[in-house]
């Protein structure tokens, strides 16, 4: 039978409800190597967090069920603190509790792809470019663990934004400017193909303007341009 850890702040109840309530978690119980159990408290039930590391420096957080604080445990939703405790151990290491089976971070979907796509003699740069976007944080999450509301927020702050982020607006400026696609798609790191199917329509934008260059002008007359057909 697995030991079930001691942690004098969080084990019971009515410890856990002298805690203040705030919106970070308090820390609790190392349960095995990379893996913690934390709480969060809530004017209502508290919440049980797993805190893992991904073996690579970082470490990933989620909130997987409520405490039994006000209302008794029933084994899913609601959990006492020890079996809190064995929840957050098959969370971090697979349903069934082998770490072969932990849950695939964005890194390791990455690297998959990145292989698959070798292996299909295809270019490994659609898995590559992707992590020039992303934090360590992001990089570090379970897929199976990221939500829509994070992904927006990631999306829509500042802080995230990369040089590369800036490509888009670099390829469409130098192709309005005339610059060879060829050597605009090198310059990028990807194909002509690329470039004609993800940017063609925002060329398509400025046609007019691109055509009446293209057209012949018609100045109206003046004085240095005019010139006498008779004398």
């Amino acid at each position: 039978m697995a030991r079930k850890v001691r942690h004098s702040a969080l084990e019971s109840r009515s410890a856990r409800l002298k805690l203040k309530v705030r919106r970070r978690p308090y820390p609790g119980p190392s349960l095995a190597r990379g893996i913690a159990l934390m709480y969060r408290r809530n004017k209502t039930n508290g919440t049980w967090v797993l805190k893992a590391s991904d073996g690579h420096g970082a470490y990933w957080t989620k909130g997987f069920a409520l405490a039994d604080d006000f209302e008794d445990a029933d084994g899913k939703n609601v959990l006492t603190f020890h079996q809190g405790q064995d929840a957050a151990k098959k969370l971090a290491r697979g349903e069934d509790g082998s770490a072969d089976n932990a849950p695939i971070t964005v890194d390791s979907a990455l690297k998959d792809y990145r292989r698959d796509l070798i292996s299909r003699n295809a270019n490994p740069y659609n898995a590559e470019h992707p992590r020039l976007h992303l934090t360590s944080v992001l990089l570090s999450k379970p897929v199976a663990l990221l939500t829509t509301t994070e992904l927006k927020k990631w999306r829509d702050d500042p802080a995230y934004v990369t040089m590369y982020a800036l490509r888009h607006s670099s390829i469409v400026r130098m192709l309005l400017l005339n610059v060879p696609i060829r050597l605009v798609a090198s310059l990028h790191n990807t194909s002509v193909a690329m470039i004609e199917k993800h940017y063609s329509r925002y060329i398509v934008e400025y046609s007019d303007e691109i055509s009446r260059k293209a057209l012949l002008q018609h100045e109206a007359p003046s004085g240095e341009n005019v010139v006498a057909l008779v004398s």
